[in-house]
């Protein structure tokens, strides 16, 4: 997979957890774009040839890591991780699991519903793979935090605007509160990777209110900090 620049991107993190850098060539983000179209079309136009076709909610392209763009998906991983060791080490290992393309237009009904959401992934990678040249709108706006069960107001919260451009990503964990902004002028699109931290690299639990040692372990391999043996004693969801 082509990167930007072809060395170590320019980080930049705008707002906390949130992570901006150049990462793809834009004429291979136009070859992706134009890729993943074709391979819509010819679904359409195919249904003898059984070529899945998950639409989305909202019209765009879900489910593309079953629409045979899952060796570009690893290829990715391989181009995100020494990128993402820089700016969350402590994420360690990942894997994509779920990408879809978003289309974004005037006049697109869906434009004026979006919401500030969080994402169900530990990692969301939003890459810009479109944009006309006189896109206006459409940026991503990011919010702070607030407490169990809040979610943020727009203007209140909003802390920083996010502006598209055609090869660079922003990155950010998936309990980040953000929002997709109407397009005003043009059109643009993005495709968006969910990605998930492998069980060995998640954080071990203390030995404490959610665990108790055994007395008697039948297992060699430890579950609690430290490699001590446990048992689940009480799961908090």
């Amino acid at each position: 997979l082509p990167v930007a620049g072809g060395g170590e991107p320019d980080l930049e993190e705008p707002h906390p957890g949130v992570f901006a850098f150049p990462l793809l060539p834009e004429d291979f983000c136009r070859l992706l774009w134009e890729e993943v179209h074709h391979y819509e079309r010819a679904a359409v136009a195919d249904r003898g040839a059984d070529l899945p076709l998950h639409v989305r909610h909202d019209g765009n392209i879900g489910d593309l890591q079953d629409c045979g763009f899952a060796p570009t998906f690893r290829a990715l991983e391989g181009v995100l991780g020494p990128v993402l060791a820089r700016c969350m080490p402590d994420v360690g290992a990942f894997e994509i699991h779920h990408a879809f393309l978003t289309r974004n237009y005037v006049g697109r009904e869906e434009n004026a519903t979006f919401k500030v959401h969080c994402d169900k992934s530990d990692l969301t990678i939003n890459i810009c793979l479109h944009a006309s040249a006189d896109v206006q709108g459409s940026t991503v706006g990011f919010y702070d935090s607030l407490g169990p069960g809040e979610v943020p107001m727009e203007p209140r919260d909003r802390r920083y605007t996010y502006v598209h451009r055609v090869g660079h990503s922003v990155v950010h964990d998936g309990r980040q509160w953000h929002k997709t902004d109407p397009i005003t002028q043009g059109t643009r699109g993005s495709l968006i990777a969910w990605a998930r931290v492998l069980p060995e690299n998640r954080e071990r639990p203390p030995v404490g209110a959610l665990v108790r040692l055994a007395a008697r372990p039948r297992t060699s391999e430890g579950v609690l900090s430290g490699g001590a043996i446990g048992v689940l004693v009480e799961d908090d969801g």
